[in-house]
């Protein structure tokens, strides 16, 4: 059986919204931090020499680093570009990746022998996660969209008869 079909006029709209905040700018400035320093540590440890991922420690800055805190903060860091270069500014990642630094910070801060050992850090890097938990929340809950602009897009085409067969 075929069937023809007339032509169709077939509109469509798409919603394109832009949207901008400083907290971009800041997450942006946190996660090539963070990659600097893994980096800094990384590039510290191939010279040493790695024996195992919890060992040796090198000192980068007041922190000292090994290598499995280091690629933990390179990971951090690429995961904050990412989120910072996003047009849609992901509010809610900054909360939540906040929230856990912060946690993360505070245990660290108090009870810094439990990380020296595994992680190369301690009380200085324990203090370094709060202040990143307790900015990334700032920035989560405080800041406002400073630029919103949408744009709509309409776009009108025309099919052409089929032929069906079934």
């Amino acid at each position: 059986m075929t069937r023809n079909l007339r032509p169709l006029d077939k509109d469509s709209e798409r919603v394109v919204r832009f949207v901008w905040s400083p907290t971009q700018i800041a997450i942006l400035a946190a996660g090539v931090f963070f990659i600097a320093l893994g980096g800094i540590a990384l590039t510290r440890l191939l010279t040493v020499g790695i024996d195992s991922p919890i060992d040796p420690a090198v000192p980068v800055g007041w922190w000292t680093r090994t290598l499995l805190m280091a690629s933990i903060e390179v990971i951090i860091g690429l995961v904050m570009v990412f989120a910072g270069a996003q047009t849609p500014a992901p509010r809610i990642f900054y909360r939540v990746l906040g929230g856990v630094a912060l946690a993360f910070g505070l245990v660290m801060a108090f009870q810094p022998s439990s990380f020296d050992n595994v992680l190369g850090a301690g009380r200085p890097s324990g203090v370094l996660y709060t202040l990143l938990g307790a900015g990334l929340l700032a920035l989560g809950f405080g800041t406002p969209i400073v630029f919103e602009r949408e744009r709509t897009i309409v776009d009108t085409t025309k099919e052409s008869p089929l032929d069906i067969a079934v």
